[in-house]
């Protein structure tokens, strides 16, 4: 989500990317952006937290149960079937997004480790190459910072680094399960492309100056 404040904040990240040298072009760095906001994204959409997710399964549970009561009662009037087939339908549809926001398969890995993936993807395992993954990185952190950011003015924005000592070891859990970490990138880039429109109308009801990609041309702000 951007607004006119998170704009402003971005060119100087962005030259502080410059800066370091890092060998990326527009297009590279559009792809990665998106990519990583989709992650953050995904993770919002399905983090729950304990009582919550207590809560909606009693939800579903009682539905169930109202929805067995209505189709076991034989002794309905044939001027209620309309009104009950209604119900039954509403129901029907209530029990099935009941039960999708309480399915999302969750993310195994950490983004920290989805990110050093996608970096890695991009350059390799490429010699003198270190300092500028971890500069890309650091900038892809504090991408998403700016995203998330409220505009709350009476705090200063924490810009987050990539640590030496946090790639590597991503970057060793990344080696160890390539083909997972890929499937699960895979799984969690068709979701948002699924549930971005609803995310999006969401989060404008509380932010209506707020501004998103909203097609695949990957155009920068």
């Amino acid at each position: 989500m951007w607004t006119p404040t998170k704009l402003r904040r971005l060119p100087f990240i962005r030259k502080k990317l410059d800066d370091s040298g890092c060998p990326i072009r527009p297009s590279e760095l559009d792809l990665l952006e998106e990519q990583f906001l989709y992650l953050h994204i995904y993770k919002l959409i399905t983090s729950q937290n304990k009582r919550k997710t207590v809560k909606r399964e009693k939800t579903v549970s009682s539905v169930i149960s109202l929805y067995r009561l209505l189709n076991n009662n034989h002794f309905m009037s044939v001027d209620s079937w309309k009104i009950s087939e209604q119900i039954t339908k509403n129901l029907d549809d209530l029990i099935d997004g009941l039960k999708n926001t309480s399915d999302f398969p969750k993310l195994k890995y950490e983004s920290r480790t989805h990110l050093v993936a996608l970096i890695e993807g991009l350059f390799g395992p490429q010699r003198g190459m270190y300092e500028k993954k971890r500069a890309l990185g650091s900038y892809l952190l504090a991408y998403v910072k700016i995203r998330e950011d409220k505009n709350d003015h009476g705090k200063p924005l924490k810009y987050m680094e990539l640590t030496k000592g946090t790639y590597a070891k991503h970057l060793k859990i990344y080696k160890n399960n390539k083909y997972k970490i890929a499937a699960e990138r895979n799984q969690y880039i068709e979701f948002i492309d699924m549930n971005l429109p609803s995310y999006i109308k969401r989060e404008r009801s509380l932010n209506k100056s707020a501004s998103f990609y909203e097609d695949k041309a990957h155009k920068t702000p």
